[in-house]
């Protein structure tokens, strides 16, 4: 997805929409889809019986996006109606509100009497079929226990309360779906082209998640001892105890595909990989495979570009120092006393003396962007991402 903005003076700036959430476009006679804005769903001129024809429902990621299915909510002379999206075909089937109940789950329709937005979900934790009101003013996100016994879909809603459908991301919401007053993660994933992400109630988990209830692109859930908060992250490689690959680059965290097809770290220098006969991901540093435990450990990476933030790799002069956990591989900046690096067992060490004659080396790290020297530089020194030392 990508935005287009005219400054008037001939240029026109192309920049990618990193945006999430269920959205609804008007597919143009080019095949290039324009997003319906928050006033175009009042506005008869952009949006009408007459052009449903040509109106989709999407889901974005950080803006990638996959066709979905759920409904609209648009003014129709005056009267709000509601239709059906089914996936891959446009925004013309109608649907009949007058009942003001529910009879089957994931269905949508405007409650004329309460002048709301409603779904139907199975609730599990009540053991019957509820209508939710779908609330303006923020993005709705509704879990519908579909079968009956463990599975779950998600719907999600505009902040408009004007669209609602299935939620075909990767990740984690942190939520009460069982009503007893505890938030449970609610791990998704998705499955194919055809169907929305299956979400489940995680009963083992660890690590880090894509938070698919936040509009921010790099806020993640990260949990330890059943103990989960949010967290944001810039930059680095995060991974979880179901060995999702996440990547966080200049304040944009995806999920990754990391994966190769070989046996080997080659051409994966400094990378977090899965590599076919690793169960988890495993960290490739000059074509030797570093397993990811518990322990922190401390390793340079020499001859690249500092000024390429890290996860990216380009070949230069500097030297980063990354650190490695049981879930995270990230840059390292030092205050200004430096830190003293172990080079055979990569620790960082309490030396104040540092003596290269025992294997010690000191390293000044002020900024991401500038990497890392042996002697102290001048300037102000990053207070994030420094050693436990």
């Amino acid at each position: 997805m990508y935005t287009f903005e005219n400054n008037h003076n001939g240029l026109v700036f192309i920049k990618k929409d990193n945006s999430s959430g269920v959205m609804a476009f008007k597919i143009d006679s080019s095949g290039v889809g324009i997003k319906i804005q928050d006033e175009h769903f009042s506005n008869r001129s952009v949006l009408n019986v007459d052009n449903l024809a040509f109106i989709y429902l999407f889901y974005c990621q950080k803006g990638d996006c996959l066709a979905t299915e759920g409904y609209l909510k648009f003014s129709n002379n005056g009267q709000q109606t509601v239709v059906q999206c089914p996936i891959n075909y446009p925004c013309i089937n109608p649907v009949n509100s007058l009942s003001n109940k529910c009879t089957n789950n994931g269905v949508a329709y405007y409650d004329y009497n309460n002048r709301s937005f409603n779904i139907c979900v199975n609730n599990k934790a009540k053991n019957a079929l509820t209508s939710v009101t779908i609330n303006p003013g923020q993005k709705n996100y509704i879990f519908d226990n579909y079968d009956g016994k463990d599975n779950y879909y998600l719907f999600e809603s505009d902040e408009s309360a004007n669209v609602v459908g299935y939620s075909r991301g990767i990740g984690a919401v942190l939520i009460d779906v069982d009503g007893d007053g505890n938030n449970d993660v609610m791990r998704c994933y998705f499955i194919d082209n055809t169907k929305p992400s299956v979400c489940l109630k995680a009963v083992q988990y660890g690590g880090y998640y894509i938070d698919l209830a936040s509009n921010n692109f790099n806020d993640l859930i990260y949990c330890m001892n059943k103990s989960c908060n949010k967290k944001t992250e810039n930059n680095g490689y995060y991974t979880n105890s179901d060995f999702d690959i996440i990547t966080c680059n200049m304040g944009i965290c995806i999920v990754s595909s990391n994966y190769q097809t070989s046996e080997t770290c080659n051409y994966r220098n400094a990378q977090l990989v899965s590599l076919p006969s690793a169960i988890k991901p495993v960290f490739c540093l000059n074509n030797k495979e570093i397993k990811l435990l518990d322990e922190e450990s401390y390793y340079t990476i020499n001859n690249i570009d500092a000024r390429y933030t890290y996860p990216n790799v380009v070949e230069g002069e500097d030297t980063i120092i990354v650190k490695i956990d049981k879930y995270s591989v990230t840059q390292q900046t030092t205050t200004e006393n430096g830190i003293c690096y172990n080079d055979n067992n990569h620790t960082i060490v309490d030396d104040e003396v540092c003596s290269a004659e025992s294997g010690l080396i000191k390293y000044y790290c002020s900024t991401i962007c500038l990497g890392c020297k042996q002697t102290k530089q001048s300037g102000k020194y990053d207070p994030y991402n420094q050693p436990n030392n």
